[in-house]
């Protein structure tokens, strides 16, 4: 009779999830709620740095084969919008072997305050009073 074949466990894990666009700024994701693209995903191990990926359209980020280990995730929003939850932006998780870590990062959008019109002053006449001259 033939033995059966375990089927292998994968020696590595995955990290992966998405970059949103917290517009009512509640930290999860909502329906409606789009990806952000541009935001820069870090993964550190040891406080070495591991990999990197910025995140296309979708706000979508995937890190693959990773051994077992702790690691620290952490996302850097694109100018114009400031990572809300997690606060800090940063994530640590221990990834067994055949793993997959889901993660979500809420960004809003960083309101710029409206200036305030500053008056124009209004130069003011100044009157000269000249002799009259008769002739």
């Amino acid at each position: 009779t033939p033995t059966p074949t375990p089927t292998p466990t994968p020696a590595t894990g995955v990290i992966e999830g998405i970059v949103f666009v917290d517009t009512n700024g509640n930290g999860a994701h909502d329906p409606g709620e789009s990806g952000l693209a541009g935001t820069v995903v870090r993964v550190y191990s040891g406080g070495s740095l591991v990999a990197e990926a910025t995140t296309p359209n979708d706000g979508s980020f995937q890190f693959t084969d990773l051994a077992p280990a702790f690691y620290i995730v952490g996302a850097q929003a694109p100018n114009g919008y400031k990572i809300t939850f997690p606060q800090p932006p940063t994530v640590g998780l221990f990834l067994n072997a055949g793993q997959r870590a889901y993660l979500a990062f809420g960004a809003e959008p960083i309101s710029t305050p409206t200036p305030t019109p500053t008056p124009t002053p209004i130069p003011r006449q100044r009157r000269a009073w000249l002799p009259m001259i008769q002739r």
